[in-house]
Parts: C-alpha cells; sequence; structure tokens
C-alpha cells in the first residue's frame, strides 16, 4: 500500500507549480493596472512587463503615457503582491537604468517616453495601510491600490473592500528603501497574457 506523505514533507513538483501560480499572479495584476489605465482621461497608451535587458529580474511591471493640455506624463509603476515588499531604493534605480537604455534618437512610443515632461512613479499593491494611500513617498513615489484605483474611476467600493484591508501586524515589515535581493529562479515562465510592448 502507498504511504500518503506526511502534512509537512515536500512535495515533489509543490514548489515549481506554487512558483508558476505566484508568477502568474504577479502578470495578471501587472496586466490588470495597465488595463485600467486605458480607461483614464488623456491616456495615449499602456503596457506590462517590459523587459528592456537579458535579466529578468530588471523589468518595467506597468508603463504608459497620458497627454493632457499640451503636457505628457509617463507613468512608472511597480507592482508587488504584498505592499511591504516593495523596495524603493531598487525600483528608483530600476526606472533609472530603463531611462538611460532608451536611445535619444529613437523614434515612435520610445521618443515619447524620453521626451515626457513628467515622469510620475508608483508603488502598486493590492492593498495599502489606509494610512499610506495616495501618500507622496520619499524620491517622489506614491502608492497605488485596487481601492484608491476605484475611487479615481469613480468608483465607490462601498464596505467590501474596507473589510478586506490588508492589516500590518507586528512581523510584517514596512516599506523599506533597502535594496532587494534577486532571485534568479529556474522557475520563471513567459507570461501568456503579456500585453504588446514597444521593446518587443
Amino acid at each position: 500500500m502507498k504511504q500518503l506523505p506526511l502534512e509537512n514533507e515536500p512535495q515533489p513538483g509543490l514548489t515549481m507549480r506554487l512558483k508558476w501560480l505566484e508568477n502568474l499572479e504577479g502578470h495578471m495584476f501587472e496586466r490588470f493596472v495597465a488595463e485600467w489605465l486605458r480607461e483614464l482621461p488623456g491616456h495615449r497608451w499602456s503596457t506590462s512587463g517590459v523587459q528592456y535587458t537579458n535579466n529578468k529580474e530588471w523589468d518595467i511591471d506597468v508603463l504608459g503615457i497620458f497627454e493632457q493640455n499640451g503636457r505628457q506624463e509617463l507613468f512608472l509603476g511597480e507592482c508587488r503582491r504584498n505592499a511591504s515588499a516593495h523596495k524603493m531604493k531598487r525600483t528608483e534605480r530600476n526606472f533609472e537604468e530603463f531611462l538611460k537604455v532608451l536611445k535619444p534618437d529613437a523614434k515612435g512610443l520610445q521618443s515619447e517616453i524620453l521626451n515626457a515632461d513628467v515622469h510620475t512613479k508608483y508603488l502598486i499593491s493590492p492593498f495599502f495601510d489606509p494610512k499610506g494611500e495616495g501618500a507622496v513617498l520619499p524620491n517622489g513615489f506614491k502608492c497605488l491600490d485596487i481601492h484608491s484605483m476605484a475611487q479615481i474611476s469613480g468608483i465607490d467600493p462601498g464596505p467590501l473592500l474596507e473589510k478586506h484591508k490588508v492589516k500590518q501586524n507586528e512581523n510584517e515589515k514596512s516599506i523599506s528603501s533597502e535594496p532587494e535581493k534577486e532571485n534568479n529562479s529556474p522557475y520563471d515562465l513567459p507570461d501568456p497574457y503579456k500585453l504588446p510592448s514597444p521593446f518587443d
């Protein structure tokens, strides 16, 4: 008779499947934000998962361009499933490196990015602590979550979202400026839902 695995015993392939689900969830959240941007006034274009180096750990989760009153705004967004996982110092470096790889003589969408009048940087998660919503953080970062996205779109999320707000416990780390260790996982899989990018 085949013996069932113990509750705490690692099962073959389980780690890989969990990693795949985490990646899929992260990609879908990035795509959700990029699609939400399309509904806002002044939207020109937006996309998610912009890969600008050979290192998969360095990409722009959400990128978009808005135009209002003759001025163009570049939307740069970093998504994390858990708000406490954001690392502003690393994200700031990521955005800076991305802008450096763009060629001065580029045309089309790359030219629009280079010539944007304003760069707005966002830390994006499903939920932030209520005190952090919409707050301007160091280095000009702003917080954005599903609750605030609904409000910006003129939707009253009501008490349902309030009920499911993530509460920070004593062991949860606050948003940190410390660099995040790179995770070169062998289980990174291509995103089947990735939107078209000007860099593909």
